[in-house]
């Protein structure tokens, strides 16, 4: 764990140091980025529950021809193309080279980062500490196809905030193609297309109130949805209790942005377009303990919490504007610490080198 407390105490120094200057933000974001880019690059195979099966996964693609890469038998979950075709395309250029290979993936989903945080974030320092101390770093270390599929979810957002619906279209296909579950994302449209952004403030609390009452039918509704493949094997006996602990820190959030910039709500469009994309990832955080792939689908929404809270930050009428950026940074590396501190999971981290 270590190694992580030292990148964001990297992170608040040079923040610090040059980070809060208008001039020297995008070289801030770029450094910081790309630690992340080593970090998640040079790792062992040990480090992420699943990435030794993706390594040796990548070691088979190799040896695949062409014709029988794209003529495989293969479930409705794991019809993930664009996955087989990206590892096939590496593995001509690094031939059974799993560092190369974790290395390309780093640089796909951090380049993501740069992009989503540069065009959304107004405190790169909290975005940042967010993305670690949420778990969403060490999942990009461990979960490759979803991670590929998120890299361009993050790109599609930007899309959309410009109003650019059909590139938005073809990047969430784009990115079902590295893991079906993304296309999910394509609710925003519809919801974004809606004019009830207004409403959020009396919308959002009832439809978790609603989900959390009726999570077990509107679980096994979804998951009917998909009742072959993959994904038919999150029953009842896969039970997340756990990610409880996510569902609250999500509504602590939502909670206190609505304290914050709840006032600009029914003016502030760019405030509207994080609050209804945040919203749909707190429906399927509260669908968790029925059913855990929901967890992974929240990702794709939840990840927008990121610069949701800096937002609400900067834009409140507080005075006190760096000592609560302060507080909550602090509050979220205390998180991140109690959280990992017996987490049998947390693999010490090792480079590949080890």
């Amino acid at each position: 764990m270590m190694i992580y407390l030292i990148i964001m105490i990297i992170w608040i120094f040079m923040w610090n140091f040059f980070g809060k200057s208008k001039k020297n933000r995008n070289l801030y974001l770029i450094i910081s980025i790309f630690l992340l880019f080593i970090l998640m690059g040079l790792r062992s195979y040990k480090i992420g529950s699943d990435t030794y099966s993706y390594c040796m996964n990548y070691y088979k693609t190799s040896s695949l021809s062409w014709s029988e890469l794209l003529n495989q038998n293969l479930s409705l979950g794991n019809k993930n193309y664009g996955f087989f075709i990206l590892n096939k395309l590496i593995s001509m250029i690094f031939l059974k080279n799993y560092t190369f290979y974790l290395i390309c993936i780093s640089g796909i989903i951090s380049f993501a980062m740069y992009e989503f945080i540069l065009k959304f974030s107004k405190n790169y320092l909290m975005s940042l500490i967010i993305l670690f101390s949420l778990g969403f770093i060490f999942f990009f270390m461990s979960g490759i196809k979803q991670t590929l599929a998120i890299s361009f979810i993050l790109l599609s957002y930007i899309k959309l905030q410009e109003k650019r619906y059909i590139v938005f279209v073809l990047m969430v296909i784009f990115a079902a193609s590295f893991h079906n579950t993304a296309i999910i994302t394509l609710i925003l449209l519809v919801v974004h297309k809606l004019k009830i952004r207004k409403l959020y403030f009396f919308i959002v609390p009832v439809v978790i109130v609603f989900s959390i009452i009726f999570q077990r039918k509107i679980a096994y509704f979804f998951q009917n949805m998909v009742s072959s493949g993959k994904y038919a094997v999150y029953g009842t006996s896969y039970i997340a209790i756990s990610n409880l602990t996510g569902l609250y820190i999500q509504c602590v959030i939502i909670l206190t942005v609505f304290l914050l910039v709840g006032y600009r709500l029914k003016e502030d469009k760019e405030l509207q377009f994080y609050i209804f994309i945040y919203s749909i990832g707190i429906f399927f955080q509260t669908l968790t303990p029925v059913i855990a792939e929901f967890f992974r689908i929240s990702m794709y929404f939840n990840i927008i919490g990121c610069v949701l809270l800096p937002y609400a930050i900067f834009n409140s009428k507080y005075k006190q504007k760096k000592f609560i950026s302060g507080a909550i940074i602090l509050f979220f590396i205390f998180y991140f610490y109690v959280s990992s501190k017996d987490n049998l999971s947390l693999v010490p981290y090792e480079f590949f080198f080890y």
